[in-house]
């Protein structure tokens, strides 16, 4: 499986040439503005729309969960007209003690009414919870899923993460990801499980462990790709991550000196995506403070990815300074088995995915 940024969406597939500014031609060829479905327009910002969710897929729930949980589900939606640019927020409604309704406002401008296509689409992704027994019920805009809650109590211990991977910094449309393992293991056929706790927190946990087993596991991993929680930092029990939200003009692009690529841990029993690390490394000019940064990656056709490395620390005592290297860690999702090929600067890196 690709990393979600880089797969071509929904609306891609459904556009057509009536399509029109990113969706494939001009102003001129699109047709009048219209309501595409939506129930009311801004007087003080012509051409946008809000309305509800009118379409979603790839829904997705935990198959199964224990009384008390509170779990994630994510789903991508839409408005369901072709519109150039929108956004949503959106809300978990509990529609009965075992049954979940999501719901969205959305914004959308420059829509086409005679146009083929759907879109913009959005992922969210939203915590539910905690669970009541029995069959629970997630609806949005006629697509369901289902998750059996049992009603046991899960014997857990926290996770001791030894190794934590996850970016410094994200930028605009960059997905949240991170990973923790634990190598010193002392339980046999633990169930590693992260979970979603209020307040966009997370916790790690070791869970059914058999006591009376003659075993050592190999060492565990938790890992997620997926929507950011709304405000960071993004924590994990004791464990805070570094990760801030920038945009990029706020960044300075610097030659990267390095590139390589951290495979996912082997051998390890794990709760979530197994998920490959780019690592770009440089050197910026600094005084009193640690430079830091993100990556951003770019199309390069046919011939493999290009990451481009930004500097962004900001606040620096004055005086000259001296280089000093960094690094920066991107996600590269949990990758097919194949050969693959990225370029950063003049760093150059193929390798193959067994």
């Amino acid at each position: 499986m690709t990393s979600p940024w880089r797969t071509l969406t929904l609306l891609l597939a459904l556009c057509s040439f009536g399509c029109f500014r990113n969706h494939g031609i001009d102003d001129v060829d699109s047709g009048p503005a219209a309501d595409a479905g939506r129930d009311a327009a801004f007087p003080d910002a012509p051409g946008c729309y809000f309305g509800d969710i009118a379409f979603a897929n790839e829904l997705t729930c935990p198959e199964e969960a224990f009384v008390g949980d509170t779990v994630e589900v994510r789903f991508e939606h839409s408005s369901g007209g072709c519109c150039s640019t929108g956004s949503a927020t959106v809300r978990a409604v509990a529609d009965g003690p075992n049954r979940t309704r999501l719901e969205g406002d959305w914004v959308t401008c420059d829509c086409c009414e005679l146009c083929d296509c759907i879109g913009p689409f959005q992922t969210d992704a939203l915590a539910i919870g905690p669970l009541a027994a029995g069959t629970h019920t997630v609806v949005v805009a006629g697509t369901s899923c289902t998750i059996e809650v049992r009603n046991e109590t899960r014997t857990c211990t926290p996770m001791a993460p030894d190794t934590v991977r996850a970016p410094r910094v994200l930028f605009e449309g960059q997905p949240m990801a991170f990973s923790l393992v634990q190598t010193d293991a002392f339980g046999c056929d633990c169930d590693p499980t992260l979970r979603r706790v209020p307040e966009d927190a997370f916790t790690a946990e070791l869970c059914d462990c058999c006591e009376l087993c003659m075993c050592v596991d190999p060492g565990y991993e938790v890992a997620y790709l997926g929507p950011r929680i709304e405000t960071p930092p993004t924590v994990i029990d004791d464990t805070t991550l570094p990760t801030e939200y920038r945009d990029l003009a706020s960044c300075r692009p610097v030659s990267p000196t390095g590139l390589r690529v951290e495979p996912p841990h082997e051998r390890v029993l794990r709760d979530g995506p197994a998920i490959w690390w780019a690592v770009v490394s440089g050197v910026d000019t600094v005084c009193c403070t640690e430079p830091y940064g993100g990556v951003r990656e770019a199309l390069v056709g046919e011939v493999g990815q290009r990451l481009e490395l930004y500097s962004c620390h900001q606040e620096d005592c004055d005086c000259v300074g001296s280089p000093r290297p960094f690094e920066a860690w991107y996600p590269l999702g949990e990758l097919a088995p194949g050969g693959y090929l990225f370029h950063a600067g003049e760093h150059e890196l193929s390798f193959m995915v067994p």
